[in-house]
């Protein structure tokens, strides 16, 4: 009887760590601590369009967020 192999999609093949890490979910551990050359290759191979994240950030953040931070950036400064 031969063995059926079962074909995993990327999402499926990555552990659940790296899957709260890609949502930018808090609760994934320890894993957003790992080398920024290691998440940007996981974001640059699993990351979504809806999602921003660059070196030095914990972790991925919505677009919304991102325009929120923007926001609240631009509007931080005193008036000339």
């Amino acid at each position: 009887m031969a063995i059926r192999s079962r074909n995993l999609n990327k999402r499926q093949a990555l552990s659940t760590d790296a899957q709260k890490w890609l949502a930018g979910d808090k609760s994934a551990g320890m894993f957003a601590f790992q080398h920024d050359d290691v998440l940007g290759a996981l974001f640059a191979e699993h990351g979504t369009d809806s999602m921003f994240w660059r070196r030095g950030m914990r972790r991925p953040i919505t677009l919304e967020e991102l325009e929120a931070n923007e926001d609240a950036w631009l509007c931080s400064g005193d008036d000339d």
